[in-house]
């Protein structure tokens, strides 16, 4: 660029508030500078494009439209956009700025030339959760994913660059060279995009597949010769041959990253894994620590070390958002109890978290398990009460002030244990103390084999139901001693998957499945692992854009199966109950189903949840969801969501002021729970207070950008109609890509007065079995303004028409 075109103050470039330091690169699109925003007093690197098309309004507009709609908008893992910054000479965009090195450098730098799938684990996991993020919640593909544009920070964290402009920039280019059809890095491109045909997420996961290839290999599959027939025709030769041909010294490749890197690059896009995170899923990638000597080498970058994200995710779970209930919370630092109830039974217990002595750290799972596994034979006898673990996990083994514990889950006493796991060899500690006095009831030690550990379960929860004398009746005694595998090793992988679901996130959720599967692949008749799948894919639209739809039923067969095995596990049971009302609008059977499990095990607080703020909240029973919702604090009382979901059973039932006060109190056990601002937001909203509102769903979108829709929703009814209006024009461009809830817009239509189409899109979501917002359509009080309406009212007959099921209930056996 010429000198004149910039100006100067004091010998330094200026280009409106930004002053250029350096060039960082240049190439065919544009010039890179590190430059000092000095209104925000931050580095930024801004990306001039070529002056052949400073000029080409088209092509400006169009990169205007696709940076401006991201400025707001960020992934940790995806490099951010703040400006497109333009004048009658130049045009820019502003980035932010990354210390660091990209892959690609620092794979030169190594010594082989290649990482090792240990060193790359951490980083594709943080790659595929940002495709994931974009792919799924932003409609926005790269077109360009190679080993340059993924770039370690200072910290050894991923990020990658030009998202979201990439396509844009490279057609702006394409403008200017003439060479129209395809954009990308040809030894990265999938079949398709070579053919120019419209690019979809699956072009990504190719390319995805060919960047950890090259990582791995130092080449990419195809580097030489007729590169673009080879990508149609040819297979890759597989990682570890040519390793070898390298002579690595570590050559061999693990099957199961050989298998999945062959599946991304598969011709046909629908052999390929159809998701960034089925790649982590598949390579049971899980939160794994970034390796050191990586991070040591992430010095100041030698190349060009900027990059743009334009990630679409104002809508993200907009198709999933009414599945939030379903959660529950990870643990936290404990927090200030509620209100407990006066009296404190004697037969109450809570089992802290078991302390892990295995030399191996990644047996903590074992611990975890031998923990649930104990409080879950205990919690099936009727004459105790057994806090759930989502509030036992907040303290730790062995936890100091016990009375004050205690007290805070409502409990007379406390179990604490410990667990060591050596190959077959299994030592489980435990001790029953009375928390008052901190006395100590009784303690013993279990030196077993691994073949035994269902038995030492057994003894340990009988013990403790005899010294709190609790009876037991006959199918108690029965399902506390039961031995649902004699295959150890599908015990333990059952055990793994369910520490995973106890954890929730999408990828924990993901990966408990497969050890489900593996579990059931080695015992096909282990009832538990089928219940636990069932639960899995039950929450799975709760926690990614896996539509209701395709998750349901999986979740229904796996709980059937299940209950053909054993009719008594109580978990199954409240699984398909879940999906019968949420899914099926079965509610009679879902009634049924949820009485059954809270029959089996009546301690186990996410029975009593999903039934209050299911079946029993749909059809209007009010008072009786209450008090589940309310049984169901008893047994978790740190559960934020559970707190959250009583705040919304007092919601429906018109009961404003004590939902504001229940939902203020879920606050206070965690401020950063977005669902409880949600709510709040939700019953100030509803009473009046519509600016208290905003601020609560405003607070919910710091979180978890979940509350979109109702924000806009409450602007206009403040007169800002023009945010609907917007967020509508938002769900139908997303529409195009993916799953977008219909009740969505009916709420937003329904702000702004639209009463006829506010009930089309109820009608039609209905028509599709579109979300599980139907399930509430009779109670739901934001549809107010719509009772009365004969053709509303017939949406709400239809969707509680009795079913064919209904006249046949479910028969159980005693």
């Amino acid at each position: 660029m010429e000198a004149t075109q910039w100006e100067f103050t004091g010998g330094q470039k200026i280009f409106g508030r930004y002053t250029l330091v350096k060039i960082l690169g240049q190439g065919g699109m544009g010039v890179v500078w590190l430059a000092r925003d000095e209104e925000l007093e931050r580095d930024v690197a801004l990306k001039f494009l070529p002056q052949a098309v400073v000029h080409e309004r088209d092509l400006i507009d169009n990169l205007k439209r696709e940076t401006r709609r991201s400025l707001e908008l960020t992934h940790k893992n995806i490099v951010r956009i703040y400006d497109f910054v333009h004048d009658e000479r130049m045009a820019c965009i502003s980035m932010e700025y990354v210390d660091g090195e990209t892959l690609s450098n620092l794979r030169t730098d190594k010594e082989q030339k290649v990482f090792e799938p240990s060193e790359l684990a951490a980083w594709t996991r943080q790659l595929c959760e940002a495709l994931d993020y974009a792919h799924n919640y932003a409609r926005v593909i790269h077109r360009d994913l190679k080993p340059a544009n993924l770039i370690l920070n200072r910290r050894g964290e991923l990020k990658v660059s030009d998202f979201g402009i990439a396509r844009s920039l490279s057609d702006t280019v394409s403008h200017v060279t003439a060479e129209q059809g395809r954009s990308g890095t040809l030894v990265y491109m999938s079949p398709q995009q070579l053919e120019g045909k419209r690019g979809t997420h699956l072009d990504d996961i190719y390319s995805l597949g060919a960047t950890l290839y090259d990582l791995l290999t130092s080449k990419p599959p195809f580097y030489s010769g007729n590169i673009d027939r080879q990508i149609h025709e040819r297979v890759p030769p597989s990682m570890t041959e040519r390793r070898k041909d390298l002579n690595i010294e570590s050559a061999s490749v693990p099957p199961i990253w050989e298998q999945v890197i062959a599946a991304c690059l598969q011709k046909d896009p629908a052999k390929r894994p159809q998701s960034a995170m089925e790649v982590a899923h598949r390579l049971q990638l899980s939160a794994l620590p970034i390796p050191p000597k990586i991070v040591r080498r992430a010095v100041p970058s030698k190349a060009i070390l900027w990059a743009g994200a334009a990630v679409l995710i104002c809508l993200m779970g907009l198709g999933t958002w009414y599945f939030a209930k379903s959660k529950l919370h990870v643990a936290r630092p404990a927090p200030t109890p509620l209100r407990q109830a006066a009296a404190i039974s004697e037969k109450s217990i809570a089992v802290m978290p078991f302390e892990n002595r295995s030399p191996d750290p990644d047996n903590a799972y074992f611990a975890d398990g031998i923990q649930d596994e104990i409080l879950t034979r205990l919690s099936k006898i009727a004459d105790l009460k057994v806090i759930s673990r989502t509030s036992t996990q907040h303290y730790k083994s062995a936890p100091e002030n016990l009375p004050k514990i205690a007290k805070q889950l409502g409990v007379a006493h406390i179990l604490e244990g410990s667990v060591q796991k050596s190959g077959d060899d299994v030592r489980v500690n435990v001790q029953l103390i009375k928390a008052l006095d901190d006395s100590h009831l009784w303690a013993d030690t279990f030196d077993r084999k691994l073949t035994d550990i269902f038995a030492v379960e057994s003894d340990i929860a009988k013990t403790i139901a005899d010294t709190l004398q609790a009876k037991l009746t006959g199918m108690e005694k029965q399902m506390i001693a039961v031995q649902p595998t004699k295959d150890t090793t599908a015990y333990e992988l059952f055990l793994r998957g369910r520490s995973l679901w106890g954890k929730r996130g999408g990828d924990n959720i993901w990966q408990a499945i497969t050890f489900y599967e593996q579990a059931i692949a080695r015992d096909p008749n282990y009832a538990p692992a089928y219940a636990g799948m069932a639960e899995a894919y039950a929450t799975l639209p709760a926690y990614t854009a896996t539509p209701p739809w395709e998750s349901y039923p999986k979740a229904k067969a796996a709980a059937v199966r299940a209950l053909q095995l054993d009719e008594k596990q109580a978990q199954a049971h409240t699984a398909l109950a879940y999906v019968l009302c949420l899914g099926d609008r079965d509610m009679t059977r879902s009634v049924s189903e949820f009485e059954r499990a809270i029959a089996l095990n009546p301690n186990y607080a996410t029975a009593h949840q999903w039934y209050a703020n299911g079946p029993l909240l749909a059809v209007g029973r009010f008072d009786e969801s209450i008090a589940e919702g309310k049984r169901a604090m008893e047994l978790d009382p740190l559960s934020p969501v559970i707190n959250s979901d009583l705040g919304e059973n007092f919601i429906y039932a018109r009961r404003y002021d004590e939902a504001i006060a229940q939902l203020q109190k879920t606050v206070e056990i965690d401020p950063t729970f977005h669902f409880a601002h949600y709510n709040l937001g939700r019953a100030l909203q509803l009473r009046g207070d519509v600016p208290a509102a905003i601020a609560e769903y405003e607070k919910a979108e710091q979180f978890n950008q979940d509350a979109l829709v109702l924000l806009a929703a409450a602007k206009a009814q403040l007169g800002d109609k023009e945010a609907a209006v917007r967020t509508l024009t938002e769900l139908a461009d997303l529409s195009k890509y993916r799953y977008v809830n219909a009740y969505s817009r009916a709420l937003l239509y329904l702000s702004l007065k639209n009463r006829d189409e506010a009930i089309r899109w109820l009608e039609q979501g209905i028509a599709n079995q579109d979300g599980a917002a139907f399930a509430w359509l009779k109670v739901d009080p934001m549809l107010d303004p719509l009772r009365g309406d004969p053709r509303f009212e017939a949406l709400v007959q239809r969707v509680f028409a009795p079913k064919s099921s209904e006249a046949r209930p479910r028969k159980h056996s005693p």
